[in-house]
């Protein structure tokens, strides 16, 4: 399981003491059940608890859920993951990037958090993302993308997840 932040160096300086609690907020998640990568994203991590310092935020998330397929070039699959990350820091709009364990039956669970819609959708155009997107059918038996905002409601604690169909 791997929790990647995102580069500091990318934000502006106006927005670099928000930023900074955002990604430490983030960098606390974890999952909460040993199935998180089939259970529902709002069920399978500790969400309240790791955003417990914001008083209220909305964030865009990105969730990949996949089977692996038994023969998925492991080598290959790292090496366009870390650099569609490498690119997507480049952009400043991200806010953590989390890569699943697999389970027994192969199924997986990758998922970024953006600071905003507009930056994750700017980076999914670039290059190495969309290198890393063309191992997917030699890599994944299936796989699917789902997207959310999460947003903190102000004085409630409560983290409300709105799938958006797109």
């Amino acid at each position: 399981m791997v929790l990647r932040p995102f580069d500091l160096t990318s934000i502006p300086e106006s927005e670099l003491e928000t930023s900074e609690r955002e990604r430490r907020a983030f960098l606390r998640l974890r999952p909460i059940t040993p199935s998180y990568q089939t259970a529902p994203i709002e069920e399978g991590f500790n969400w309240e608890e790791a955003l417990a310092d914001l008083d209220a935020g909305e964030w865009y998330l990105v969730v990949f859920r996949s089977v692996r397929r038994p023969d998925a070039n492991e080598q290959a699959l790292t090496e366009f993951d870390d650099q569609a990350y490498a690119e997507a820091l480049m952009t400043g709009g991200l806010l953590c990037y989390f890569a699943g364990d697999l389970d027994a039956q192969r199924n997986c669970l990758s998922f970024c958090v953006w600071r905003s819609r507009e930056e994750a959708q700017r980076t999914a155009l670039l290059p190495r993302h969309a290198a890393a997107a063309q191992l997917a059918p030699s890599t994944y038996e299936w796989f699917v993308l789902d997207r959310y905002m999460i947003r903190k409601v102000a004085g409630s604690g409560r983290i409300i997840f709105d799938r958006l169909d797109d």
